[in-house]
């Protein structure tokens, strides 16, 4: 069994918003959930330095917004091509 079928259940459980870089695998499994606390994909492939970056910037913009079943995707460039500062 692939480790993300194995987060699934704490994530829900915990009501935890995850954030990952793996789209192709969470954007399947979210799907599939009826409820979730939200879903954020850093769409680029960063280094580990540029991941952490935009996750800081990520948590910064993010923190006041509501995303109970909610996806959302960023890139390096930002939310729906619009900038945010890291």
């Amino acid at each position: 069994m692939k480790l993300t079928m194995l987060l699934i259940p704490l994530i829900v459980e915990r009501d935890f918003t995850f954030v990952t870089n793996d789209a192709m695998d969470f954007r399947r499994l979210y799907h599939r959930l009826s409820l979730h606390a939200g879903l954020v994909l850093i769409l680029d492939q960063l280094n580990r330095r540029d991941q952490q970056l935009v996750f800081r910037a990520v948590l910064r913009r993010l923190a006041p917004v509501d995303l109970v079943n909610k996806l959302v995707e960023v890139t390096s460039r930002g939310f729906g091509g619009r900038p945010f500062r890291v």
